[in-house]
C-alpha cells in the first residue's frame, strides 16, 4: 500500500504489479451532517418492513446475533471489490474482532431487520468504532447490505442513523475507506463525505509454491494500514 506515485515507480522497478485497486479515505464533519436531505430513505424503511436496531438492542433480544452476524457478514464480503479471493475467519476469530476490545461501540453499530419475516431477517448493517480511544473521531467498519435488500435506500438509512448517533454523542468527524469503484464510495461522497488521501494497492509474488500454505488476508492490511496513514 502506497500513497506515493515515486514509491510506487519504485516498487514497479522492482517486480510489484500495480497499483491494483485504489482506496480513497473519506471523512465526515459530523456536526456539520443534516440529516433532514435524506429522509426520505429513513422513512422509507417501514414500507420494506425493516427496523434499525443498535447492536445493544439486537443482543438482548436474540440470542444468535452474532452468528447471523457471522453470516451476514462472510455474505456481502463476498461483493466486496478485494485484490484477492477473501478467505473466512472462524466464527470466534469473528467475535473476537468484532465484539471484543476497547474500539466496540456496541451503541454504534447498527443492523437492519426485516420484521416483516417470521425469521426477522438481518438486511444489513452499519459500524462505528472508536478510532483513537475517545467518541471525537470516530472509524467506519464494515456496512453492508444484503442483495435482495439493495436499492432500496438502506445504506444510506443505516450510515445516517450511525452518524446522527455520533452526533448525539458530540463526535467530531467519522473516517472511513473504501475501494474507489465500490458503491458504497459514492454513497459516502453523497452523505456529505469530502476525499482524503488515497492508498495505491500492488502486489508481487516472491514464491508461487507457497501460495497455497499461506493464509492470505491482504484487506486487513490495507485496512490497517489506511487506519495507519489516517492517524
Amino acid at each position: 500500500l502506497v500513497r506515493s506515485r515515486g514509491l510506487g515507480d519504485v516498487y514497479k522497478r522492482q517486480g510489484f504489479d500495480g497499483p491494483l485497486m485504489r482506496w480513497p479515505l473519506s471523512k465526515l464533519d459530523v456536526q456539520g451532517f443534516d440529516a433532514s436531505r435524506f429522509s426520505r430513505q429513513v422513512q422509507g424503511l417501514a414500507d420494506h418492513g425493516l427496523r434499525i436496531y443498535s447492536y445493544r438492542e439486537v443482543a438482548q433480544i436474540d440470542p444468535d446475533y452474532q452468528e447471523r452476524f457471522y453470516e451476514l457478514d462472510w455474505e456481502c464480503t463476498q461483493d466486496e471489490p478485494q485484490p484477492d479471493a477473501p478467505t473466512r475467519i472462524t466464527f470466534e476469530e469473528y467475535v473476537q474482532r468484532v465484539f471484543t476490545g476497547p474500539a466496540y461501540l456496541a451503541d454504534g453499530c447498527f443492523v437492519a431487520v426485516d420484521i416483516s419475516r417470521p425469521d426477522r431477517r438481518y438486511a444489513g448493517l452499519t459500524q462505528l468504532y472508536m478510532d483513537s480511544g475517545s467518541l471525537t473521531h470516530l472509524g467506519t467498519g464494515f456496512t453492508c447490505v444484503r442483495r435482495d435488500y439493495r436499492r432500496k435506500g438502506l445504506a444510506i438509512a443505516l450510515k445516517v442513523h450511525a452518524i446522527e448517533w455520533a452526533k448525539a454523542q458530540g463526535t467530531e468527524s467519522i473516517l472511513t475507506g473504501n475501494e474507489e469503484h465500490n458503491p458504497m464510495y459514492q454513497i459516502n461522497l453523497k452523505l456529505g463525505y469530502q476525499p482524503q488521501p488515497a492508498g495505491l494497492h500492488y502486489h508481487k509474488v516472491i514464491d508461487p509454491t507457497i501460495l497455497d500454505e499461506i493464509e492470505v488476508r491482504s484487506m486487513e492490511s490495507i485496512h490497517a494500514s489506511v487506519a495507519e496513514a489516517a492517524a
